[in-house]
């Protein structure tokens, strides 16, 4: 399970001088959900997280800092059946 880092994505919006309506489009998400998110009503799924990964991806910033997992990233490409079968 993962949870979106509400303080950073704002740190962002601040330093790039972009509205929550601009981030929502660059993550290719409903403005009105990301509001909701970035409010706290809702968790954001998997669409958000996955917008967010790219929004890293693409410039360079650490997925960590804008989202916290539950467990830590793996650097094994194994999957766990992978694993379970071994």
């Amino acid at each position: 399970m993962a949870s979106i880092n509400i303080e950073a994505l704002e740190g962002y919006m601040k330093n790039k001088n972009i509205t929550q309506r601009k981030l929502a489009q660059k993550l290719n998400i409903d403005p009105s959900y990301f509001w909701r998110i970035m409010r706290g009503e809702k968790d954001g799924g998997g669409k958000v997280i996955s917008g967010i990964v790219n929004l890293c991806l693409q410039e360079g910033l650490e997925i960590t800092d804008y989202i916290f997992f539950d467990e830590p990233l793996s650097a094994d490409n194994e999957t766990s059946a992978t694993k379970d079968s071994a």
